[in-house]
């Protein structure tokens, strides 16, 4: 069902500075778009990312369920400071998947082509804008 329901979701993007490199994410702003995420899709465009866009701080986890490739996660708190990191991600294809959650509360959560936080040099305290 999620899948076909992936297949019609319309995404607004937002430009986001990362250091000296833009990226074009999309954003996943309502209930639905943050439960499907990157689901399904058979890649991450270079110079793409999903940013997930919560309503209040929390704790939000990820899971890999249905993804087809590995994927970085950085969690922003209100300030746009990346409080919280996962490398490479890899896919789950299990009844049960890992769920990753931040140490520290969030109010976005990015998801980043798998490598890109280490190319780009990235670690918690770093700040990012959109």
């Amino acid at each position: 069902m999620l899948s076909i329901i992936a297949r019609y979701l319309k995404y607004e993007s937002r430009e986001i500075r990362i250091k000296n490199t833009r990226i074009s994410a999309q954003l996943a702003d309502s209930r639905l778009k943050r439960l499907v995420g990157l689901m399904y899709r058979k890649e991450l465009q270079r110079g793409g990312g999903m940013l997930f866009v919560f309503g209040a701080t929390g704790r939000y986890g990820i899971w890999m369920k249905n993804m087809r490739f590995p994927i970085d996660i950085a969690w922003l708190d209100d300030g746009k400071k990346i409080v919280h990191a996962v490398h490479s991600a890899q896919p789950c294809r299990a009844f049960l998947c890992e769920v990753y959650k931040p140490a520290s509360p969030s109010r976005y959560v990015l998801e980043l082509r798998s490598g890109f936080l280490k190319d780009h040099g990235l670690k918690v305290g770093d700040m990012i804008a959109f």
